[in-house]
């Protein structure tokens, strides 16, 4: 267990503050490729996923897990500290979907958290090494506050599948541009291609194409919001060849079309 915590890599892709009022920070139905994570400084919002509402008020931290159908929005108007992050181990899992996590953190019961949140916005527009490596080092201890040490027994018995194809999901991370194939896949493993097929769908809850193709869209998904890059480029990094192939797939992982989904997310700022 302990190596596999040495692999968590966070990565910061925004930190900032932000005044929202009503009607312009209202987004429904929305989806994003990195946590978020937010802390309101005054003023009152709401936001909603995983089929309950939480109130964004002053004395806590609230969070929004990467590709989580959320709607976020103020009737007035708040101002909050936010930061956009990915905390994931072992070849590109996220550490919130695979071990479980809370949403909300009251820091009147979290001390450390609330001192290490007000050190944070203090330092966040630094670009002193120092204070990069404090951000980073301060973002771990508030992601490991959102786990939930109840479901780390559940999440054990998963890791036995995870290491057993470690070196798969590592092939898959690399090559995610190539035409891979479940043969080429099986081999690895020097397993005949159906007999992998199955064994690889019991510890990892899909078949190895289905998930190859879920990791190419989450990776689509993080290159939408993140660069400009045109369409027809993103689909051949991620191994497809057709755009046209590529926008059905998205959808059908998605919902919307990447076009739009990137539109979506442009007007998301905060």
């Amino acid at each position: 267990m302990e190596n596999v915590f040495t692999s968590l890599k966070v990565r910061i892709l925004t930190i900032n503050t932000a005044n929202c009022t009503k009607g312009k920070w209202d987004h429904r139905n929305q989806q994003s490729p990195f946590c978020r994570l937010y802390q309101t400084l005054s003023g009152d919002g709401t936001a909603r996923h995983n089929g309950k509402t939480y109130r964004l008020v002053p004395g806590k931290l609230f969070l929004i897990p990467s590709h989580t159908i959320f709607d976020v929005y103020t009737h007035s108007q708040l101002q909050q500290f936010y930061v956009h992050f990915k905390a994931e181990f072992l070849n590109g899992l996220d550490i919130f979907h695979f071990f479980g996590c809370n949403y909300e953190i009251s820091l009147t019961d979290k001390p450390l958290l609330k001192s290490l949140s007000g050190h944070l916005r203090q330092i966040y527009l630094s670009s002193s090494p120092a204070h990069i490596i404090e951000i980073e080092g301060i973002m771990r201890i508030i992601a490991a506050g959102f786990l939930r040490s109840e479901q780390f027994q559940a999440g054990n018995d998963r890791l036995d599948g995870i290491m057993r194809f470690q070196q798969v999901l590592a092939y898959m991370d690399r090559n995610l541009e190539k035409p891979l194939t479940l043969e080429e896949l099986a081999d690895i493993e020097h397993l005949q291609p159906t007999y992998f097929s199955n064994l690889f769908s019991r510890h990892m809850g899909s078949p190895p194409m289905q998930y190859l193709n879920r990791k190419r869209i989450e990776k689509a998904c993080e290159m939408l919001v993140t660069t400009n890059i045109p369409l027809c480029d993103i689909a051949g990094e991620i191994g497809y060849n057709d755009v046209y192939y590529f926008g059905r797939m998205f959808k059908k992982y998605i919902g919307i079309s990447p076009g739009v989904y990137r539109k979506r997310q442009n007007r998301l700022i905060s």
